[in-house]
């Protein structure tokens, strides 16, 4: 077994140290492996580290991911000479992840709070746009007109591509309160769709699923915090592709 290979290989190199025939720079040179790399297993238990805090912190278990995910993007917004001078990496991590959490209320969010809206120096309109999908995901699913609302630029406009194969008017609706209004009538209160924040068009939007099939693709025009313009694929011909793909995965 592969696992078992493993295990053989490391026996191995362990009592070539402790006899003195094993040479760290040598082996680095050979088989192009950093001993400061973390390995597969610690990188997968610093995440579920960075989960389980943000989990138990109240009110953010719900967004344990989004606060994972932006934590490492400030990771890696990083020069790598500064990377390389944080002694204990988890710990570093996990104080970002504290602050992502804080920043938002100055304390610990409220249970049933919003997902943050992060507006941190770094990479901070990734993590903005971010954000505002998950809310925005959030406040359609939920009908939460109020929360939604909050999120549209008053220009805000929507635009549906149905190929012509469902009964929607393909025209154009704008602004706010026609955009909240039709957005929670197309996707609220429906506990047979489930909406999950996917990369679409170089950025993070949603796709809407139906009993695992692909069924809409939401695109976001983010900008300062604020959605501007909403982009919906109910195209059957334009999803195929998207559910060979989760298909063959």
């Amino acid at each position: 077994m592969l696992s078992g290979q493993c295990g053989t290989r490391r026996r191995r190199r362990d009592r070539q140290n402790r006899h003195g025939h094993g040479n760290d720079r040598g082996r680095r040179r050979m088989t192009g492996v950093d001993a400061r790399k973390p390995t597969l297993v610690e990188l997968l238990d610093e995440r579920r580290y960075l989960l389980d805090m943000v989990t138990g912190t109240p009110g953010w278990a719900a967004h344990a991911e989004l606060v994972v995910r932006l934590t490492y993007r400030r990771w890696f917004a990083l020069a790598p000479h500064d990377r390389a001078r944080i002694g204990d990496p988890r710990n570093w991590l996990a104080r970002v992840a504290r602050r992502i959490c804080s920043d938002v209320t100055g304390s610990a969010a409220p249970v049933g709070a919003q997902p943050p809206i992060v507006t941190d120096d770094g990479p901070a309109a990734e993590d903005a746009h971010d954000a505002v999908v998950h809310a925005f995901a959030a406040g359609c699913c939920a009908g939460d007109g109020a929360a939604l609302h909050a999120l549209l630029a008053e220009s805000v406009t929507s635009v549906a591509d149905t190929g012509g194969g469902l009964r929607l008017d393909p025209a154009p609706v704008r602004g706010a309160v026609r955009v909240n209004g039709f957005l929670c009538g197309l996707f609220a209160s429906q506990p047979e769709l489930a909406m999950t924040e996917r990369w679409v068009n170089g950025a993070v939007g949603l796709a809407v699923y139906r009993r695992a099939e692909v069924v809409a693709v939401l695109a976001l025009d983010v900008r300062r915090r604020r959605v501007h313009h909403v982009w919906i694929v109910l195209n059957p011909d334009k999803l195929r592709g998207w559910n060979r793909l989760r298909v063959n995965v």
